[in-house]
């Protein structure tokens, strides 16, 4: 099987493959919301148990911490690499590629200083600052060329001591060409050829000072001072270097040192102050502190090949919370870094070339000009874009309106979960689209009429209705009614997955369903446990709240204490301590035994609708659905009916006591009573129907 069909996620059947994550992942959530814990939490796990290395921005404080769980739990460990803990010499990194793969390209460098430069400016902005970004390029171009051939290390603390140590003055100027001039024919010299051949720092050392004594000699000694002095600053160590090492020819030398001793020194002052101006504005930020010890060392101390090649993981740790724009800055040059790295990777060609995931929770924080065009090719390179946001608005606030929507469009699978957002929502239900949806309308009337004479009318209605219109597939309101996970959401995240030009299982463009959480740690359990399920919103247990509807305690309640009070009414008939009451002739006696038996009554028509409470409820767990709450109406009139029937039952009473007493069988009786009964509850509900009214 192909590491590009390898399953991350089965979706209630439908399983969303590498392939699927390479065309890039968009989750949405508000805070709150489980998505770190839902949905980011299983796709993080299963990349890493596949072995894939990658790169995650840290938006937060605890997203270090939260990735190195995930390496323990997964045995990765041994793959993390802090970056607060390494150095990256990211301008070095660049200038030092294979010449083959695009490497050693000065302009590349100077695009990747001005792009990170961009970070934290308001992109809606325009820019009137042209000529002097114009002025920036053609001096890192100039400096950055002389530390290449000079053999020194491309770096900001170098770039910024050339440009501060850059000759002001024509006539120091003019000196200084004179002086190279002659040092450039002192290292072509026979006789010196022993140290120059050295090559090296130390080699270097020793020709300058041999040349210095022979050129004190040959000059006047007030000149001589002045510019020995001059030649020992940086900038113009630069260019001697340049000499020594064999490069004090070709069209990067010339041009340098033309921008260095003639250029720049004969600048406007003005001029010349507003580029190195600009340059230490832009520059001044990074260096300083944890962006300095991170970026500013001469040597990197990992790879960003080894992300691919030996399935690394490296974690910016420099969190925006904490650090601010630097943290920001640094994100940017490691993820500008990254795309332009992963795009080039030698091995893509391989069936088995593995996967690379770039990872942005918060991805706004994020943002670089170049996030939509390279969402185009990273299928081709294989690299697994996860982005997270709370919302709509807050993309937008990183990317720009027009490019946060370009990114969205390049990002092939969807995940929503809950969220409050107006505008998130309606953008996520106009992505999935719209159907013709049949609905059901129902019209329930209930009316109530009385005199003062004591009569008494009720009527019902009762209507329902069909009708089609094109409405969302997934409801604006149903992402707001996502469940949240934690305590209250019983360690489920619910989501719904889109994933753009797919048909899934069910028949549809979209799933609603949950994550698992781990429970342990989202619930602050001592042990790691599991919660009992709970109604899913759209569900078939949506309405839900119990199998027991407030009426049916009441029927419960009565029930029982008109049987409680039916024992009690045989228990004084047998017991011979019954109460005369009166006497009815052709009828009986009636006494208070009496009374209570004929409490019975109720006791039937109320155990008649338990049994009929039990019948539902029987029938809703073979059909494993939940009882509804219903109301019957359009019945026919009760009252007469219920009258004659207590009438009917207290004669019975008195029948079955005088049996009782007379000592004979009193079954007829009591079976009569029982029909009675029976028929008094089909009748009081005749012709009605009932509905549910939750």
């Amino acid at each position: 099987m192909s590491i590009l069909d390898q399953e991350i996620l089965n979706l209630q059947g439908n399983s969303w493959t590498v392939r699927d994550a390479a065309c890039g992942t968009m989750c949405f959530g508000m805070t709150g919301s489980g998505k770190s814990s839902g949905p980011l939490r299983s796709i993080a796990l299963r990349f890493l148990e596949l072995k894939f290395g990658g790169i995650v921005f840290c938006a937060k404080p605890d997203e270090c911490e939260t990735w190195e769980g995930y390496a323990r739990e997964t045995g990765r460990s041994d793959d993390l690499i802090r970056l607060s803990e390494n150095t990256f010499a990211f301008l070095n990194y660049e200038m030092e590629r294979p010449a083959g793969t695009g490497g050693g390209q000065i302009e590349n460098v100077v695009g990747i200083f001005l792009e990170v430069t961009k970070i934290g400016k308001d992109k809606k902005a325009a820019t009137n600052d042209e000529y002097w970004q114009n002025a920036i390029k053609q001096f890192l171009r100039n400096t950055i060329a002389l530390l290449v051939m000079a053999h020194e290390a491309v770096t900001l603390p170098n770039i910024k001591m050339t440009i501060d140590t850059a000759l002001r003055s024509d006539v120091i100027a003019d000196a200084m060409q004179d002086y190279c001039s002659d040092f450039k024919a002192f290292c072509s010299s026979k006789r010196y050829l022993g140290f120059i051949a050295r090559q090296d720092e130390d080699g270097y050392n020793e020709a300058v000072r041999q040349f210095d004594l022979e050129y004190t000699e040959s000059q006047g000694k007030a000149l001589n001072r002045k510019i020995l002095t001059v030649t020992r600053q940086y900038a113009n160590m630069l260019i001697l270097k340049a000499i020594y090492f064999g490069k004090g020819t070709g069209p990067d030398y010339e041009l340098a040192l033309n921008y260095f001793l003639t250029e720049f020194p004969q600048l406007d002052e003005r001029t010349r102050s507003n580029t190195i101006s600009s340059f230490t504005v832009l520059a001044d930020s990074m260096l300083r502190g944890e962006f300095l010890r991170c970026f500013g060392a001469p040597k990197s101390s990992f790879s960003l090949e080894s992300l691919y090649r030996e399935g690394k993981i490296l974690i910016v740790d420099q969190d925006v919370k904490r650090y601010g724009l630097v943290g920001q800055i640094t994100a940017a040059i490691i993820k500008l870094c990254f795309e332009r790295m992963i795009e080039r990777r030698e091995d893509i060609t391989h069936d088995d070339a593995l996967p690379v995931f770039l990872w942005a929770d918060e991805a706004q924080y994020f943002s670089l000009d170049n996030d939509q065009m390279f969402q185009t090719t990273a299928r081709s390179s294989r690299t697994l874009t996860v982005y997270a946001t709370q919302n709509i608005s807050n993309l937008q606030e990183g990317y720009g309106k027009e490019k946060s929507s370009s990114l969205l469009g390049n990002l092939g699978t969807k995940i929503f979960c809950k969220n409050g957002d107006y505008e998130t929502n309606k953008w996520a239900a106009d992505s999935i689209g719209q159907e013709i949806i049949r609905r059901r309308s129902q019209n329930i009337g209930d009316s109530k009429s009385g005199g003062m004479k004591g009569d008494y009318s009720r009527s019902d209605s009762y209507s329902e209705g069909w009708s089609e219109q094109k409405d969302y597939m997934v409801d604006i309101v149903t992402y707001t009614t996502l469940q949240a996970g934690g305590p209250r959401g019983h360690c489920k995240v619910g989501y719904v997955f889109w994933q753009s030009g797919r048909i899934l299982n069910n028949g549809k463009v979209f799933l609603i369903g949950t994550f698992e959480q781990k429970c342990r740690k989202i619930c602050g359990a001592r042990f790691v446990r599991h919660c009992p399920p709970i109604p899913q919103i759209g569900g078939k247990y949506a309405g839900h709240s119990s199998w027991f509807h407030r009426n049916d305690y009441v029927i419960g309640v009565i029930f029982m204490i008109t049987l409680a009070a039916t024992g009690v009414g045989i228990w004084l008939i047998f017991s011979e301590r019954d109460i005369f009451l009166w006497f009815i002739p052709e009828v009986g006696i009636i006494t208070l035994g009496t009374i209570f038996l004929w409490m019975f009554a109720f006791t039937m028509d109320a155990g008649l609708e338990v049994a009929r409470i039990g019948v539902e409820i029987i029938g809703a767990l073979i059909k494993k659905t939940i009882r509804k709450k219903q109301k019957r109406i359009n019945r026919v009139p009760l009252i007469t009916c219920t009258w004659v029937y207590l009438f009917f039952s207290f004669a019975i009473t008195v029948l079955i006591q005088n049996t009782i007493y007379t000592g004979k069988s009193a079954t007829g009786y009591i079976l009569t009573w029982g029909g009675a009964a029976v028929a008094h509850f089909l009748f009081k509900g005749a012709g009605g129907r009932r509905i549910p009214i939750e």
